[in-house]
């Protein structure tokens, strides 16, 4: 019976370089997901920047209005967050904060969530 031998320094070289290469991609993986999660901790502390503004200088009688902001700026975060994992079914219960009318403009839009 004759046996079939085969070198070892090709399926060396060649081990190597997949994991160079796998290693190089979880790197890159890694990277991404840490640019995502600082960029939506940017959202986070803008739409809080943004309600702050609003509460110091909108007037009390359009307390409504400030009302209704906070409800979008608290959806938005979730609703980026779905968009991305495609996953738009998942946001209409949350969005059933809003009022009636907010919610029914909401998902009316051509581009909703």
């Amino acid at each position: 019976r004759p046996r079939l031998t085969l070198p070892l320094a090709p399926l060396s070289l060649q081990a190597s370089s997949l994991g160079l290469l796998l290693v190089f991609r979880n790197n890159q993986t890694h990277e991404r997901l840490k640019e995502a999660q600082k960029a939506m901790g940017g959202l986070g502390a803008l739409a809080r920047e943004i309600m702050q503004l609003l509460v110091v200088h909108v007037p009390p009688e359009k307390g409504r209005a400030v009302a209704l902001a906070a409800r979008l700026l608290a959806l938005f975060g979730w609703a980026l967050k779905m968009q991305c994992r495609n996953e738009p079914e998942r946001l209409y219960p949350i969005a059933e904060v809003l009022l009636p009318r907010a919610h029914s403009w909401l998902l009316s839009r051509p581009h909703r969530p």
